[in-house]
């Protein structure tokens, strides 16, 4: 009976030595599948796409803004270039050619705006251009009521001359010629004696070549006449001179 019994109990024991075995087995492949390398356990790692490259927004550049210029105001009836008053004149020859200058549109005398302040017995060769006033043998008014000749009187203007001292500042651009320069009061004529002042009518008779350019200053004084009419000036350069300004003023004190 004894050897039967130990017969039946080895089995038993290798039964368990081998079912310690399988558990070292088990446990052995438990610790393979923790040691999983960093390459594998990271792909399961859910990451989010990289944003897509943003295009830079174009910023505008402030921009000075340009002046436009003003634009030219149409001659008023005293001149876009002019200045008037009884005792006073200033001009700057800007009319765009000499028909326009010689018009009421450019120039109109206060009192009539129908009426132009220049005009021009003897038209010659005078010019506007550029912003400058040419005269060879010719002649033009300034402020004259009318255009009648003044052999035996005056058709009366628009300056308070007479009484007074006056300057004439002409700022000259260029000369040439022999011949002479003359500055007439009350006289639309070219003898300095058709005025009701006389021989002192022509209050300027200077030979051109004595100008200079640039600024040229006449001064004069009309004794008190015995007409009641106001003033007027005629300027003339003769046939034998050519005579440029670019301005005028005048001052009667």
């Amino acid at each position: 009976m004894e050897e039967s019994q130990m017969s039946h109990s080895v089995p038993s024991r290798l039964n368990g030595a081998v079912s310690l075995a399988g558990l070292a087995l088990a446990l052995s492949a438990c610790t393979v599948n923790l040691n999983v390398p960093p390459a594998v356990a990271s792909a399961n790692v859910v990451t989010s796409p990289a944003p897509a490259p943003t295009t830079p927004v174009a910023t505008a550049t402030p921009v000075k803004p340009v002046a436009t210029p003003a634009a030219t105001a149409p001659a008023s009836a005293n001149g876009a270039s002019t200045s008037l008053t009884a005792t006073t004149w200033s001009e700057q020859f800007s009319a765009r050619d000499s028909t326009f200058f010689l018009t009421p549109a450019y120039a109109a005398i206060p009192t009539d705006s129908s009426k132009p302040l220049y005009a021009t017995p003897s038209p010659g060769s005078l010019r506007v251009a550029d912003g400058a006033l040419t005269l060879s043998n010719a002649r033009f008014t300034v402020g004259a009521l009318g255009s009648t000749p003044t052999s035996s009187a005056t058709p009366g203007g628009v300056f308070n001359m007479v009484g007074k001292t006056c300057a004439l500042t002409l700022n000259v651009r260029s000369v040439s010629g022999t011949g002479n320069f003359y500055v007439y009061v009350d006289n639309n004529t070219t003898s300095q004696d058709n005025s009701p002042h006389g021989k002192v009518s022509r209050v300027v008779n200077v030979g051109a070549s004595s100008l200079t350019e640039g600024q040229n200053i006449f001064k004069w004084s009309i004794p008190k006449a015995s007409f009641t009419g106001e003033s007027f000036m005629q300027i003339r350069a003769d046939s034998a001179s050519t005579v440029v300004i670019d301005s005028a003023n005048l001052s009667c004190v």
